[in-house]
């Protein structure tokens, strides 16, 4: 069924396309911050709905333990997480993953600004999408 369609597509596409305008601009390397706020101001440009900072609840057990915040919500289900790291690590990975399945979002976008180029990982749900085998 979802095979061949990637999820909320149009949205990531535009934010994917804020993020190579704010490189492109700005250039890599900078604080994350830095990004933070460059991507506010395009995302307002774009008409996107977002909020910055996201503070999102950690449950155990149906209780919350703690808080986690996200980088940003984009149209109230897309979770964007900015990184500067020459890579993305198994462990930034995972942390996406988590953030998807603590709070049922569909999909996630994990952004690299530390190299000459932007670096983008579309990230789903593993719960509402598990991994297929080959």
């Amino acid at each position: 069924m979802f095979k061949n369609k990637l999820l909320r597509e149009d949205i990531t596409y535009t934010i994917i396309s804020c993020c190579y305008n704010v490189h492109a601009s700005v250039g890599g390397g900078l604080l994350e911050s830095s990004y933070q706020k460059a991507l506010s101001i395009s995302f307002k440009n774009e008409s996107l709905e977002f909020i910055p900072q996201y503070k999102s609840n950690v449950y155990y057990e149906g209780e919350i333990v703690g808080k986690c915040i996200l980088d940003f919500l984009v149209e109230k289900d897309v979770v964007v997480e900015i990184k500067k790291t020459s890579r993305f690590s198994r462990k930034d990975i995972e942390q996406v993953e988590r953030y998807l399945q603590q709070n049922n979002f569909p999909v996630a976008l994990l952004i690299n600004f530390g190299a000459d180029r932007v670096n983008v990982r579309r990230i789903q749900n593993p719960t509402l999408f598990p991994k297929q085998s080959n």
